[in-house]
């Protein structure tokens, strides 16, 4: 998936949390669409930990390793 298709998926209105997937089986959920950036031929991807306003760290991929985005299942509390 490239840079432009990705950023339509996430702008989507309403915003559903999504499932991305990496070569090496690797995934990432993304429940907002604040948790994410995408770059020209990559993707930030923060995490939180305790403070759900700001995030604690972060992961950076390439779009080469993107393999499907789909929506992500949540489990409600």
């Amino acid at each position: 998936m490239n840079a432009p298709d990705l950023l339509r998926t996430i702008r989507a209105t309403p915003f559903v949390p999504l499932r991305l997937e990496f070569t090496g089986g690797h995934e990432e959920v993304v429940k907002h669409p604040d948790n994410i950036m995408v770059l020209g031929s990559s993707v930030l991807i923060a995490q939180y930990d305790d403070d759900p306003i700001v995030p604690e760290w972060s992961r950076k991929y390439s779009l080469r390793h993107l393999v499907r985005v789909e929506p992500a299942r949540i489990e409600s509390a």
